[in-house]
């Protein structure tokens, strides 16, 4: 079979055979996610102190029985500091709320408070999104309401059926709530389903705790209660197959496990205490209970979903007190236990991190090539290995995929590393001593920016710049079906028309245009980055505020874009004259300077390490 192509793989051989539009638009489409995320981002902690992996090439989340993710590199939006509990992310028919005997309709992107009673009549039901990052799936005519829980937050669902992607709850739990029984199920993804004549709870992925009236029962991964005889057991893919994603969550998933049931060993007790005696381990914070670690071959797996990088090798997924590394190199698995990701990506997450792993999540992490971890001898980075452990289910993602992690290939490959950095080339974006020459917009003063279409997770998407005069499309209804998001085009921006919130690079005939709305200058820096050549570029302008920015400067040898891209190839002829370059457009435009600069990138040296012994 084909092996599974890893990100630089893409990156570097897939993209640059075609057109180098064609590439900088799907980096453009990159930064359009980037600018649209709206989390706080955390310091970044020091390169000594190791921190959570950062999900390179996630594929697919398992919510609502699995939706897929193209390179969600960047997650949904926050809704804690709004003060509301969700938000409609789609729907395929009607949606209302029920309130004094009157149906009031919802529409995508609408936010809906604490005890309101929604109900789902479209033909393909509806997605919510939680205010704890859980997302919740309505089968058709299903009806539930939300409200504060003791120690954190229920759905009470009236009747018909639900599927639950529960985020890891911090400080709380979340719970469903039918007439007859109450299910744990934080951190989980699971089937509820309230009928007349009782209730049934189905696991899909973790660990769910169901009280029903004295009796509590757990269920692990494709296990099913019901409160009534009435209610026959059925099989759990029978049980979810209304879900718009029921298909590529069984195919991904079947292709993950059958490659995990084919290649792994058997699981062996770890004992922590001997490898400490001998030195190489250390026992400080929680460890893996049992674990195996066996040869793996990546060209003799289980085919996967056709274009997917999840569920064949170099995949890694976490369940509640269960890692599954399915055909890694010993290279990219320390990698990810360190918390990094790929170096010629590092301009989109300076430091080289991003956002920690989750549960019940199926991760591409692509191959590393030597860049990030260097030293040891070469079998480091050709030999694959599937990795099983088991920890208790109390430990966390970031734990598992982080210090137990490493401390597992400490003891099983007597594995000693050290972190070293290095200086690199980058700039820094700072105010021209002619002064910032653009003004801070708010969403009240009328001068904001336009927002986009809210869809699922699940929904596959396009995102691209508009051409003049283009109006966003409406959302089509039917599950599956692509959503086309556009961003303005800098001539109606021009023209006076507000621009589309976050940030697009559009193209006019030599030149290259950056679009923003309500975008920080942070967040401008992060995309000066990819036309400078893949740099890392810090913004020292002291500014807090939004703006909304037209900026367009001549590609030339200043803005070659990333290193692994093509060569600039001749321009297509245009009328358009050539503009101004990169540094002279940025001051004379907007005010600001970039000042060059060092930067420090770090990397994994192999100290020493040993071919790992029978399992």
């Amino acid at each position: 079979m084909k092996p599974e192509q890893n990100i630089d793989d893409v990156l570097k051989h897939a993209l640059p055979s075609a057109p180098r539009a064609q590439m900088e638009a799907a980096l453009d489409r990159v930064h359009a996610r980037l600018q649209s995320d709206s989390q706080p981002r955390v310091a970044e902690p020091r390169i000594s102190e190791p921190a959570r992996i950062g999900p390179w090439k996630p594929v697919i989340r398992i919510a609502a029985a699995a939706a897929v993710v193209v390179a969600a590199v960047w997650g949904a939006t926050s809704f804690r500091d709004q003060g509301v509990y969700a938000v409609l992310e789609a729907a395929d028919g009607s949606m209302y709320r029920i309130a004094g005997g009157n149906h009031v309709p919802i529409h995508v992107g609408d936010r809906i408070a604490a005890q309101e009673t929604v109900r789902s009549d479209g033909a393909g039901g509806a997605m919510l999104a939680l205010a704890d990052g859980s997302h919740v799936e309505m089968r058709s005519m299903s009806e539930l309401s939300w409200d504060h829980a003791a120690d954190g937050l229920k759905i009470r669902l009236g009747t018909g059926s639900i599927i639950v992607s529960a985020g890891k709850q911090a400080g709380g739990r979340l719970y469903v709530q039918t007439k007859d029984m109450t299910a744990s199920v934080g951190g989980t993804t699971s089937l509820v389903n309230a009928a007349a004549d009782g209730s049934r709870v189905a696991v899909i992925e973790g660990q769910v705790d169901v009280l029903e009236g004295k009796n509590e029962t757990t269920l692990r991964p494709g296990q099913q209660v019901t409160t009534s005889a009435a209610l026959a057991a059925r099989p759990l893919m029978d049980d979810i197959a209304w879900s718009r994603n029921a298909d590529p969550y069984r195919r991904i998933l079947e292709s993950f496990n059958k490659g995990i049931a084919e290649t792994r060993g058997e699981l062996q007790p770890l004992n922590y205490a001997a490898s400490l005696a001998q030195g190489r381990a250390s026992a400080a914070g929680p460890q893996f209970e049992e674990a195996s670690i066996r040869p793996c071959d990546p060209d003799n797996l289980p085919p996967t979903i056709e274009g997917a990088r999840g569920g064949g090798p170099n995949s890694f997924q976490m369940t509640p007190g269960r890692l599954h590394g399915l055909c890694l190199t010993l290279a990219t698995i320390l990698r990810h236990a360190y918390g990094y990701g790929p170096v010629d990506l590092e301009f989109l997450n300076p430091g080289g991190r991003g956002r920690g792993l989750q549960l019940n999540t199926i991760y591409g992490l692509g191959i590393e090539d030597g860049k990030r971890v260097r030293g040891g001898p070469d079998w480091v980075r050709t030999e694959h290995y599937t990795i099983e452990a088991v920890a208790a289910d109390a430990a966390d993602a970031a734990s598992m995929s982080g210090p137990m992690l490493r401390s597992l290939l400490d003891k099983r490959f007597q594995l000693k590393t050290h972190i070293e950095t290095e200086p690199v080339r980058a700039w820094t974006l700072t105010i021209a001593s002619s002064g910032l020459k653009v003004k801070s917009v708010t969403a009240d003063d009328g001068a904001g920016c336009d927002a986009q279409p809210t869809v699922a997770p699940s929904q596959p998407r396009l995102v691209r710049a508009a051409q003049p005069g283009e109006r966003q499309p409406p959302l089509p209804s039917a599950p599956g079906q692509m959503v086309t998001i556009l961003f303005r085009n800098f001539i109606d921006v021009r023209r006076g028309e507000k621009p589309t919130c976050g940030l697009s690079i559009q193209r006019n005939g030599p030149n290259q245009v950056i679009v923003a709305g309500g975008t920080t200058l942070e967040a401008l820096a992060r995309a000066l980055a990819s036309p400078l050549g893949g740099v890392i570029v810090t913004d020292k302008t002291g500014k807090t505020e939004k703006f909304n920015i037209v900026l367009e400067f001549v590609r030339d040898e200043n803005t070659p874009g990333p290193s692994f891209l093509a060569p600039n190839q001749p321009e297509p002829p245009s009328n358009e004259p050539r503009g101004q370059t990169i540094f002279a457009a940025l001051e004379e435009q907007l005010g600001l300077k970039l000042q060059p600069a060092t930067a420090s990138r770090a990397f994994i040296v192999i100290d020493s390490v040993e071919r790992l012994s029978p399992n």
